[in-house]
């Protein structure tokens, strides 16, 4: 079970929702949107000789951003409820995700320009354990 694997499935299930960006929102993209980064991953392997499957633990933050906090608030709706309905079988990269931990943070993020109005933000701690079918 590769790194770039669990990566391209996360992005997959974000996707689903809403436009997903990686690391860093480009100037003008459309919102609402998510921005998200795998902030830590520990990869735990089976001792030699000793049958067993490889499998992650990581922490995904995601940013869900929108102009109203009914828009994010439903964004995060969305990311919760998608990864806390079971164990996510991803059958292209072989691996299932379960959600072991979720918290929200809400804040803005300001107009960089001086001239629009400022963002609603919700940043979401995901922690994730990621296991090789």
């Amino acid at each position: 079970m590769s790194f770039s694997g669990v990566h391209k499935a996360i992005y997959a299930i974000l996707s689903n929702s809403s436009e997903t960006y990686v690391g860093i929102r480009a100037a003008g993209a459309p919102i609402p949107c998510f921005v998200y980064e795998i902030t830590s991953a520990t990869l735990d392997v089976p001792m030699a000789g000793v049958l067993g499957k490889n499998h992650w633990t990581m922490d995904v933050e995601v940013i869900a951003i929108g102009n109203t906090v009914e828009e994010i608030t439903g964004l995060v709706d969305d990311v919760e409820a998608f990864f806390s309905s079971g164990p996510i079988n991803d059958l292209v990269n072989t691996l299932s995700i379960v959600l072991a931990g979720f918290s929200v943070v809400m804040g803005m993020e300001p107009a960089d320009d001086g001239m629009q109005d400022v963002t609603r933000t919700a940043t979401i701690q995901l922690h994730l354990l990621v296991q090789e079918d």
